[in-house]
This record gives structure tokens, C-alpha cells and sequence, in this order.
């Protein structure tokens, strides 16, 4: 199974929307990443924006969305 991650902004506490739209206090409206995904973004963020990874399993209704907005870009 594979690892998914959601993004914790300590600058503005709260998490990273699906493709940096903003943020929302609502887990279950976060976007979610892949391990490589998630580690690229930290890796390019400067340390004043205090991200943090907590791992985090979608359900598949979200899995299968996810699949839909990726295969139609």
C-alpha cells in the first residue's frame, strides 16, 4: 500500500489544499501526497514555513477523485 501524506503549515496553521490553493483547518479538504511528491515540496520550501508531513490514508472515493483530476491533465 502506498504512503500518502498530507502537509502541516506551521506559518499559517493549517493544512496545504490539492495543488497549493491555500490552506484549510480541514484535514478531509487537504490534498494528500505521494512520498516523492510531499519530500519535493519540503525540500523547496524555506524553513520559515515550518512544514511538517503527517501521513495520512485517503478513502478510495478520494483515491479514485484524485486518479480522475490526474488523468484529465
Amino acid at each position: 500500500m502506498q504512503a500518502y501524506f498530507v502537509i502541516w503549515s506551521g506559518e499559517h496553521c493549517q493544512y496545504w489544499m490539492e495543488d497549493s490553493y491555500g490552506y484549510t483547518s480541514n484535514i478531509n479538504h487537504a490534498g494528500f501526497f505521494s512520498t516523492d511528491e510531499a519530500q519535493q515540496i519540503l525540500s523547496s520550501a524555506g524553513a520559515d514555513k515550518q512544514l511538517e508531513l503527517i501521513e495520512y490514508q485517503p478513502n478510495s472515493l478520494r483515491l479514485k477523485l484524485r486518479a480522475i483530476r490526474r488523468s484529465h491533465v
